[in-house]
């Protein structure tokens, strides 16, 4: 596939699948201004509206009042006119925030008058801890538009919300984005407000998927306030990523005809297992197995004398190779890697891998010695894919690990771009890239895959995948989610997330692409 193909292959996004950068919403919300409406409500009025049902469905039939923080500007104007809404169903509001001021933006300020003719009153602190309960608490302080720092009196707010939320075990709507996180990288800041439900508007935004935001956001859902679909395409220039769908990928899932044979299905090469880590290369061979790869062949570094393995006993489908003789096997794809060690062994047998004439996985020490040939991988003509966690890619970009997380989506970009491959930046709503500026931020996975050997099991799906001839985009999204799904299924069956291991997630993962061929 070219790399121009790549957009056009795993674009068609579902609605849902869409994901806008801040300065994309803002592209969106300045089309929706300029497009006249037959009495159509603001903007404002839509996501006060649609907060205020959301605060109905949370509060249920508690009488205790609902709390809501009120900000300075548009995120604040959202809120009050959610707090004039619910005060006219009955609800009683406690509205904590400061009066306009010259520098409130014009929607807010009509909605601060609009709140204050319906009877609301703003004080300027949150009740006492104990003077009555709260049926909910509302976050409107602060939306995607914050850049600085948290002052008084929010900061103390903030703090004040998130306490009485887990005291009081009640729900916290953050309105659009929770007040302190940042809605393109998912840092958020020192003090956070920690929502137990998100409803954030127009489209889905990254900072909500990755990085720290899972922690902060809750159950989110999305409201596209009834924007025109045709007023998207505004945000097209603005790094447009999606969410990593089955939608995307499951139609290129690989078929079986009734007369396959092995050979149809690819083989599949795994190279590492340097001695004592010879755990890592058997997890990628068996997880490249039982993700339907033909034939499967592993070559440890070590030899006889040293504890490599020449059979593996509950896999006796593999066959063993020494790296020499690897090459010799008709492979369909090659994974290097796990348990590589970093060896001068280990470097010659990268440097003989990258000559491979294939599609190439990268993990583990290999990504640790692969800018030693920045210029080789750069240069392949067939495809490279690259699989680092943020240590890894801290070294591959030669910065530190801080600064690989304050920017993941930039840092996975940056990978892809400067050693020309598909990469995949793990962690916690990992971010697949493509060499042509695409990007995808994975839903799936938990916890629970913070131990051992995972890493090794998403090198074997995504090499045993691109053995059976799907290309390499589409193999590593489907990798990627079938790894974290496969989590997932074993967490709910619990199985997890406290010492869920590798080897489960093998099978699990297996079970999930049968249900989706």
């Amino acid at each position: 596939m070219s790399l121009n193909s790549v957009s056009d292959t795993l674009d068609s996004r579902p609605d849902n699948a869409r994901l806008l950068t801040v300065s994309g919403i803002r592209c969106v919300e300045a089309g929706a201004l300029a497009t006249p409406g037959d009495n159509l409500p603001s903007l404002m009025q839509r996501a006060g509206a649609a907060t205020a049902e959301w605060a109905q469905a949370l509060t249920g039939d508690r009488p205790d009042p609902i709390l809501i923080l009120v900000g300075p500007g548009n995120n604040g104007g959202d809120a009050l006119v959610c707090a004039t809404l619910l005060m006219q169903r009955g609800y009683a509001c406690c509205c904590v925030g400061l009066p306009a001021s010259p520098k409130t933006p014009p929607d807010a300020r009509a909605a601060h008058a609009a709140f204050l003719a319906a009877g609301g009153r703003l004080q300027p602190e949150i009740p006492g801890q104990r003077a009555y309960r709260f049926s909910l608490i509302v976050d409107g302080l602060f939306g995607i538009g914050l850049n600085q720092p948290l002052a008084a009196p929010y900061a103390a707010w903030i703090e004040a919300a998130n306490h009485l939320s887990l005291l009081d075990q009640i729900p916290l709507l953050a309105i659009d984005i929770p007040s302190g996180l940042n809605g393109d990288t998912g840092v958020a800041q020192s003090v956070c407000i920690s929502a137990t439900h998100t409803l954030t508007f127009i489209a889905d935004k990254p900072g909500l998927l990755t990085g720290e935001g899972p922690e902060y956001c809750g159950e989110v859902e999305v409201c596209d306030l009834n924007i025109p679909p045709e007023l998207f395409a505004l945000a097209a220039s603005h790094d447009c990523g999606a969410i990593n769908d089955p939608e995307l990928w499951a139609d290129e899932l690989p078929q079986r005809s009734l007369n396959a044979h092995k050979g149809d299905a690819g083989s599949a090469g795994l190279l590492g297992g340097a001695p004592s880590m010879t755990g890592a290369l058997l997890l990628a061979a068996r997880s490249a197995l039982h993700t339907g790869a033909g034939r499967v062949y592993a070559a440890a570094l070590g030899s006889a004398q040293t504890g490599a393995p020449s059979v593996d006993p509950l896999q006796p489908e593999i066959m063993f190779r020494d790296p020499i003789r690897l090459r010799d096997a008709p492979l369909s794809a090659l994974g290097v890697g796990p348990g590589l060690g970093r060896s001068e062994v280990s470097r010659a047998v990268l440097a003989s891998a990258l000559d491979f004439g294939g599609p190439l996985v990268l993990d583990a020490d290999a990504l640790t010695l692969l800018m030693e040939f920045t210029e080789q991988v750069g240069h392949r003509a067939d495809p490279t894919l690259l699989t680092p966690h943020p240590g890894e890619a801290a070294t591959l970009l030669g910065t530190d690990i801080v600064s690989i997380e304050v920017d993941r989506i930039g840092a996975a970009r940056q990978i892809a771009a400067r050693y020309n491959a598909y990469v995949v930046l793990k962690g916690c709503g990992s971010i697949i890239a493509t060499p042509d500026g695409s990007w995808w931020i994975n839903p799936t996975g938990n916890p629970g895959m913070a131990s051992a050997g995972m890493g090794d099991v998403l090198t074997g799906i995504v090499t045993g995948l691109l053995a059976q001839g799907m290309a390499p985009a589409q193999a590593l999204c489907a990798a990627v989610w079938l790894h974290g799904a496969a989590a997932d299924v074993c967490v709910e069956a619990g199985e997890g997330p406290y010492g869920l291991t590798a080897s489960e997630v093998i099978l699990a993962a297996r079970s999930l692409l049968n249900s989706l061929v």
